[in-house]
């Protein structure tokens, strides 16, 4: 397992350094085309600057091409030179754009909005963690504070310098939550392609004639998870100012792209207004209430409500920042997760019907052990009803309330199944024997014990959900051992002798004695009832056979129920 870990590790390492080198090639063109065309800007917001900016956006664009020509070439040593790249592009861009915001005033200047336009539409679209996004950017906010507080002209701007800070640090905030989510995003799909080809492979063994439509789902599961993955490679989250009332003091535009309003109709409203109104009281205790004690909280899931009457999915993170003047406000980072939970209904779906597919071979495996041994296979049908009526009558037996669960009781359903299936390691020569067996060929027979533990143990190592193989092995480990200690394999007592293990011995010996087999007659339901009474304490539990006791009616409904019909010929059955 550790060795599996390290190569995911490493695949998925190699997977980041190959989309972050391609991103960073393709930023760098964004880069060239995005300065070029920004100084038609200049032309008509600064015409008197013109000409001196369109020198400063000619040098950038040099140095730009350079870098281009350098990544292209060998990609340059890999992932460590690729990020000195674009730590370096980045910086220098900021530092380009700073001096601008010199020329044009200072910190009184907007001209420092082009490096959040850099760092909201850069960030994202990186294989960056949360840390690389807050330190390069607290990096680019040093070069354009220094450059503009040592080369601005006239007198220090403190409050446009504090408004200018609170902003760079907000878009940097959400830059580095956008790059946190975008990662684990990426990081669950990497691992689900990884789990979905393991199991493609394992569905082959087990399934046999299902294989082919097991394939088709896997395909659609495939370009599911591709589909889910490209949409948090593109998406943006909506940010929302509001104060504890929910009145919204500002958006940004993905307002538009989720509420179906503008920037402009949002200012002002309510946040509740958007907000499904069973999901009001819990926005207002598990964000707004919880702020006031914790001054984070991430995540919280609701549903909000579209202009157009949409009903969006949210995932929303909250925090409390201070505005000019001291007063604090909520800032909302909200995502648009509808795809998402829509996408994972879907795969949870896929996941159910891969697991029943694998579970029904299983117990198809058993079923052909028990064919082997010259059996109908109905003895396995009575099996498993009758566990399932001993665990639901021990479950209301205080002494295993505890134990005897809903869980437990499907899982003994489905695994007791399994007690025989390592008969299907045994020599058909001794299995199928119509006489006496020797001594060694008992002791060969008593191995399906051992035979079919090691077996159930190796399937229960595959992923999913199989808690009834779990169960399974004690069974098939434990059903020839008897309460008193003289049972087989291991000749264990007591309640050292799992639970299921004592549910199904009495269910399979009553179920032999009251089938007909080739060498004797079908015992009545009284006489089988004497024995397995007079044997409590010694080969059965004192507990199981009183539920038993309480529960023999239903034995016999089963019995009638299930009975063999007399065109079928009964065969040997070795306990």
């Amino acid at each position: 397992m550790a060795v599996t870990n390290v190569f995911d590790h490493e695949g998925f390492f190699v997977e980041t350094e190959e989309l972050f080198y391609r991103r960073v090639i393709m930023l760098h063109g964004l880069g060239i085309v995005f300065f070029l065309f920004f100084s038609l800007f200049d032309y008509f917001s600064s015409p008197d600057f013109f000409w001196i900016f369109l020198v400063y956006r000619i040098a950038f664009i040099a140095l730009l091409l350079c870098f281009l020509y350098l990544l292209h070439r060998d990609k340059m040593g890999g992932h460590t030179v690729t990020f000195l790249f674009l730590v370096v592009s980045l910086l220098l861009g900021t530092l380009t754009l700073s001096v601008m915001t010199v020329e044009l005033g200072g910190f009184s200047s907007n001209y420092y909005l082009a490096i959040l336009l850099i760092i909201a539409g850069a960030f994202p679209l990186l294989p960056l963690t949360a840390m690389q996004a807050v330190i390069l950017g607290m990096a680019m906010y040093a070069v354009y504070f220094m450059t503009v507080f040592f080369f601005q002209n006239g007198a220090f701007e403190t409050r446009a310098a504090y408004n200018n800070s609170v902003f760079f640090f907000s878009i940097v905030g959400v830059a580095a939550a956008q790059c946190y989510a975008e990662l684990q995003v990426r990081r669950r799909v990497f691992q689900k392609k990884k789990a979905v080809a393991q199991l493609k492979q394992e569905l082959s063994y087990y399934t046999g004639d299902l294989e082919e439509i097991v394939d088709q789902r896997i395909k659609k599961i495939e370009k599911a998870e591709l589909q889910f993955s490209q949409l948090y490679e593109n998406i943006f989250d909506l940010v929302l100012l509001v104060n504890f009332q929910g009145k919204v003091l500002l958006v940004n535009r993905r307002c538009q792209g989720i509420l179906g309003v503008s920037g402009n109709q949002c200012i002002g409203s309510s946040l509740y207004d958007y907000i499904v109104e069973a999901d009001r009281q819990k926005v207002e205790q598990e964000i707004f209430s919880s702020l006031l004690r914790e001054k984070e909280i991430y995540p919280c899931q609701f549903r909000m409500q579209a202009h157009d009457g949409r009903i969006v999915v949210v995932e929303a993170g909250a925090k409390i920042v201070e505005l000019d003047g001291g007063s604090q406000v909520c800032q909302l980072i909200i995502r648009n997760i509808s795809d998402r939970v829509k996408m994972e209904q879907k795969l949870r779906r896929s996941h159910q019907l891969e697991d029943n597919s694998r579970r029904a071979a299983i117990i198809g495996l058993a079923k052909l052990a028990e064919y082997r041994d010259d059996e109908t296979g109905e003895h396995l049908d009575h099996i498993r009803e009758y566990t399932r009526i001993l665990a639901l009558q021990l479950e209301k037996n205080p002494a295993f309330s505890s134990i005897c669960t809903s869980k437990f009781v499907e899982d003994i359903f489905f695994s007791s199944v399994l007690h025989d299936i390592g008969k299907i390691g045994i020599p058909d020569a001794i299995l199928q024997k119509p006489g006496r067996l020797t001594k060694e060929e008992f002791f060969s027979i008593q191995r399906h014990c051992e035979i079919g533990g090691r077996a159930l143990a190796e399937a229960a190592k595959d992923p999913g959900d199989f808690s009834f193989l779990a169960m399974g092995q004690e069974i098939v480990w434990n059903h020839h051992e008897k309460w008193d200690g003289s049972g087989y394999p291991r000749g264990i007592a007591g309640e050292k002798i799992p639970l299921s293990a004592r549910i199904v011995a009495l269910a399979d010996v009553y179920d032999a004695l009251t089938s007909p087999r080739c060498y004797k007659e079908a015992l009545s339901h009284e006489k089988a009832r004497n024995i397995i009474v007079g044997s409590s304490g010694h080969h059965f539990d004192p507990a199981v056979v009183e539920a038993f006791i309480h529960c023999e009616q239903q034995f016999q409904q089963v019995k009638r129920t299930l009975q063999v019909s007399d065109n079928q010929l009964p065969m040997v059955v070795r306990c």
